[in-house]
């Protein structure tokens, strides 16, 4: 993923617990991740995650922040940034889930 290599060193924290938080959305709801699984995923304490973000809401806000900046970013010089997850992902009122690609309407 680009966006992880052009991060500094505190983003790349970020990325990482993201990276886990997407890990972990393939197998369980949202609701259903704790944060002691996020960190213990990808390697950091969960003072480290503490110190990123409010919560797991908070990662995943920070993260699609991300990937709008990134397209946005893009747009209109011919480039197409895609979110390359193998899952899409659907957004309803502050709740995010896996949807697999069969559900899709």
């Amino acid at each position: 993923m680009d966006m992880i290599n052009e991060a500094g060193k505190g983003e790349k924290t970020k990325y990482r617990l993201a990276r886990s938080m997407k890990e972990c959305m393939k197998t369980m709801s949202v609701d259903n991740i704790t944060v002691k699984q996020i960190t213990e995923n990808c390697g950091v304490t969960r003072q480290t995650f503490y110190r990123n973000f409010m919560d797991k809401f908070d990662l995943i806000n920070w993260y699609f922040d991300k990937l709008l900046a990134k397209s946005f970013e893009h747009m209109g010089t011919g480039k197409i940034y895609r979110y390359s997850g193998k899952l899409p992902v659907k957004v309803q009122l502050g709740t995010f889930r896996w949807i697999p690609q069969s559900e899709l309407p």
